[in-house]
């Protein structure tokens, strides 16, 4: 199975958020950046570091649940 395709089965994610992470060089196979056709095997330790994402408030009204 290539390597973008286990990310995205694995994490529940698209198959182009599971690219992007990789183009990223969040992901590491056996500790080095790879293709996302790389072809993974069992004996592969994959690793995704953890991405530090940040929202920015929209103007409007925000809804107050109770």
């Amino acid at each position: 199975m290539r390597l973008d395709e286990y990310i995205r089965e694995k994490f529940n994610l698209s198959r182009s958020e599971a690219q992007k992470l990789n183009k990223e060089g969040l992901v590491l196979v056996n500790d080095e950046i790879k293709a996302n056709s790389y072809i993974v095997s069992r004996e592969d330790d994959i690793t995704i570091e953890e991405k530090d994402y940040s929202i920015k408030a929209e103007k409007g009204e925000v809804p107050v649940i109770y």
